[in-house]
């Protein structure tokens, strides 16, 4: 078989199926039900999800939080002249400052001062981190926490970028988890978007354990794919943490053919693989990871996994074409569109039993 490129990973998508919104009520989204052992298809709704776990069966999250990142900031030296801004995350120096997105960046340099808000908050550019990047310091007198608390009420949810409309306020809660509480995620992780705290309550009831870990999901997760060669793309890296107790529990079922242990996410399944030894077994702590997971790739972890439905050419459609198979994953993508699930962020979910 050839090497895989990017163009494998095309296909046709209606507009749509492009979900801008998401379902009424978190559960009531629809869920294709996929096992890998034969190769079936069912279509039920996510609020049946508890029917596939018994007593004893293991499901682990990714509990970062999304913070209210995007905002708009003018040159001191010019009245009415927005620039675009995405925070990123909070950066070292000898003022509290940020790493941040300023587009368009060609009209800022070091020392150019931004007034944030209405003139809330006025921070200068001190450093050109990338293409992309710059850092803005604050010499007001804040400590890191107060600035953070102000650039927060100032700020917006950062939707991805394929949602074109703009955000509302329902996007403050509804893009975010009912257990999201670690801050700093620059996207959710989506497939954690349908729980509510009824359907974890009745997960609990039946005996399914719950543990969490962290992986901050920075805007790289969006990142186009513009090579053929996909051994000269560079994926993104996230950081991730992995609590004593979730890497107790995710090492206990290893081995255990009796039990399930379902990982919610594909950010979820990246720190696990990160964090895996060649027996499945991981490691505690606090890493980054940066593995490009796509056909060829050999799993250590043997979980199934919990995940929306992806865009075409995208890193994560790569990662589910290697999780189920190229060309399995190809015909449960085309039943996707053919049976009108709604795609993306917003949209409907896939659980890939194994």
């Amino acid at each position: 078989m050839k090497a895989l490129g990017l163009s494998d990973f095309d296909f046709s998508l209606p507009d749509h199926l492009l979900a801008e919104y998401p379902a009424e009520k978190r559960d009531h989204s629809r869920l294709m039900v996929v096992r890998l052992a034969d190769q079936s298809i069912e279509h039920r709704m996510f609020y049946d999800l508890p029917e596939y776990f018994a007593p004893g069966d293991l499901t682990v999250f990714n509990d970062t939080r999304v913070i209210p990142a995007r905002m708009t900031a003018r040159k001191e030296s010019m009245k009415g002249a927005l620039l675009q801004v995405l925070l990123v995350e909070e950066a070292e120096g000898e003022f509290p400052s940020w790493i941040m997105l300023v587009d368009p960046l060609r009209k800022v340099k070091v020392g150019t001062k931004l007034v944030f808000g209405e003139a809330e908050l006025l921070g200068e550019i001190l450093e050109i981190c990338s293409e992309k990047e710059v850092r803005v310091g604050f010499r007001m007198g804040l400590t890191k926490v107060e600035l953070r608390s102000k650039l927060f009420e100032l700020g917006k949810t950062p939707l991805p970028p394929y949602i074109r409309r703009p955000v509302e306020w329902s996007d403050s809660e509804r893009y975010q988890t009912v257990f999201a509480k670690s801050d700093g995620a620059l996207a959710a992780p989506t497939a954690g978007l349908h729980f509510t705290p009824k359907l974890l309550e009745s997960l609990s009831k039946k005996g399914v354990m719950q543990k969490h870990l962290t992986l901050t999901i920075g805007m790289g997760t969006f990142n186009p794919i513009y090579r053929e060669n996909l051994d000269e793309f560079e994926i993104h890296k996230e950081s991730f943490d992995i609590p004593n107790d979730t890497a107790s529990e995710v090492n206990r079922m290893v081995g255990d053919a009796q039990s399930r242990t379902l990982a919610v996410g594909t950010t979820t399944l990246r720190a696990l693989e990160t964090a895996a030894d060649r027996t499945g077994h991981v490691r505690a702590g606090k890493s980054t990871s940066q593995i490009f997971i796509r056909p060829g790739y050999e799993f250590k972890t043997n979980v199934s996994l919990l995940t929306n439905f992806h865009t075409p050419k995208s890193s994560l459609l790569m990662l589910i074409s290697a999780y189920m198979g190229f060309e399995f994953t190809k015909e449960v993508y085309r039943v996707a569109v053919d049976e009108e699930y709604r795609f993306f962020s917003y949209g409907d979910a896939m659980l890939i039993l194994r």
